[in-house]
């Protein structure tokens, strides 16, 4: 909730929030500035200055260090990632089975509620985990050659969708008071995102298949719209 909170007030414009959200916080930044009489300006400014200092500094370290480290350092820990998902799984799965949908539609106060960075993980850093999800290439062709992440990486696809009303399996509206489509854009945009990356083309055009029976494309963030 930290890394929510400083992205809402210092990047207003990041493509994890919604449309609405980016609004919402440019209103915030710019009503922030007249009640502080220009004061939250500099502060927003110093933010960024030692973000951009922080990332050349990086950038520096990691032009001394030979490639093959370098490498094994932006790799994720394959094991603890599986480990992770296949225990993950089965939280969301006793959710599902208690009837408790939201944790998965969304994220909550819930402790089990943020996961996609295992569950679909994909080939790009995050604000929460920064590199420690990040897959390289390496990583994604030897996960999509271990049988049981794949199949606990569908299971949690489908799950999910079920959260949403929408049987992925056979394409079918489950939609019900408790499971339903709620708008949380971010968890579906990184699902299409990771199914894409691992060639689940079968999920990922019955997903496909669900935004489109519930007229949802109109109303995604064009970064989402860009990988439809």
């Amino acid at each position: 909730m930290k890394v929510k909170c400083y992205n809402f007030f210092f990047h207003p414009f990041s493509d994890y929030h919604s449309n609405n959200k980016k609004i919402i916080s440019v209103i915030t930044n710019i009503a922030l500035a007249v009640i502080t009489r220009g004061l939250y300006i500099p502060v927003f400014v110093a933010i960024h200055l030692a973000e951009r200092i922080s990332k050349t500094d990086t950038s520096t370290q990691n032009q001394r260090i030979p490639a093959a480290v370098l490498h094994s350092r932006t790799g994720v820990d394959r094991e603890a990632l599986k480990n992770k998902q296949k225990n993950h799984l089965a939280k969301l799965q006793a959710l599902a089975n208690r009837g408790e949908w939201q944790a998965l539609q969304e994220h909550t106060n819930h402790p089990d509620s943020s996961f996609d960075w295992w569950m679909f993980p994909i080939n790009r850093e995050s604000a929460s985990f920064g590199r420690q999800y990040q897959l390289t290439n390496e990583d994604v062709e030897a996960l999509k050659r271990d049988p049981a992440f794949i199949q606990n990486y569908r299971k949690g696809v489908i799950l999910v969708a079920k959260s949403w009303g929408w049987d992925l399996e056979n394409r079918r509206d489950l939609t019900n008071n408790k499971q339903h489509w709620t708008n949380y854009q971010v968890r579906l945009g990184k699902m299409v995102h990771s199914l894409k990356l691992f060639g689940q083309n079968d999920l990922l055009g019955n997903l496909v298949h669900f935004i489109e029976q519930k007229d949802l494309r109109p109303g995604l963030d064009k970064w989402i719209q860009r990988m439809l």
